[in-house]
């Protein structure tokens, strides 16, 4: 199995709009009292590239990054712009029954790690039909959230023990609309980029398509199996380049 880089920690940017220096920003961010214990959770503090102040946070804390971003903008009120960088990911909780609902997955989560006790319904993303009327659903957490529940492996929901892995991301061409490659390097003779996803024509998008879905990528290959969206999970090119990505 291919190494993964664990997740990149969040961090806070810190962007000037008053008169204030980004030295005078600091010295009163690190002077108030009120950020003293949140401020054992950065572990760095640098400039980025257009100037602007990055705290960037340690890994193990994974609730601090709202908090901060929103004492640090009280306190500097019109003198700064404050926005956090929360990096997430997608997680897929699979053999749900068919009748299983976003708010009964996000209870499950809640009662069985403490640490996600603060889970909303909102972060269930979607849940689709699965096989042999199972469903999947899909999870979009911070991803040092993410890596809690990941790491539970399996989590009950309802009567059913549901498997917990992570959604894979295979590298797409928004050009050609394959995988294995973005569009800067697309070598593809065809650009997809302004074809219906659901049937493929030129003209309209799958928003206002009513034709039977038919997979131009997957025609393009040579393939038989085209009755689906182009993209989808049900889409062959789709789920070999998921296949390749957790290798």
């Amino acid at each position: 199995m291919a190494y993964k880089p664990p997740p990149r920690p969040d961090a806070i940017i810190i962007a000037r709009t008053g008169d204030m220096t980004y030295s005078d920003i600091l010295r009163t961010v690190k002077k108030e009292e009120a950020l003293q214990k949140l401020g054992e959770s950065v572990s760095r503090i640098r400039k980025t590239v257009k100037g602007e102040i990055l705290l960037q946070l340690k890994e193990t804390q994974i609730k601090d990054t709202g908090e901060l971003k929103s004492k640090i903008g009280r306190l500097l009120g019109d003198q700064a712009q404050i926005r956090a960088l929360t990096h997430e990911t997608m997680v897929e909780i699979r053999d749900l029954d068919e009748i299983t609902t976003k708010e009964n997955i996000a209870e499950a989560i809640r009662n069985q790690i403490k640490e996600l006790n603060h889970l909303n319904e909102s972060a269930i993303k979607s849940i689709r039909a699965a096989y042999a009327g199972t469903q999947t659903a899909v999870v979009n957490l911070p991803a040092q959230e993410a890596r809690l529940l990941l790491d539970a492996q399996k989590i009950k929901i309802g009567w059913v023990v549901c498997r917990v892995r992570e959604k894979p991301n295979p590298k797409k061409c928004f050009r050609c609309l394959e995988y294995g490659h973005i569009a800067r390097d697309c070598k593809n003779a065809e650009d997809r980029s302004q074809c219906c996803l659901k049937c493929g024509e030129n003209g309209h998008f799958a928003k206002a398509c009513d034709k039977k879905p038919h997979c131009r990528a997957c025609k393009n290959q040579g393939r038989k199996n085209t009755e689906h969206q182009i993209g989808s999970w049900r889409c062959p090119l789709y789920q070999e380049a998921c296949k390749k990505s957790r290798k």
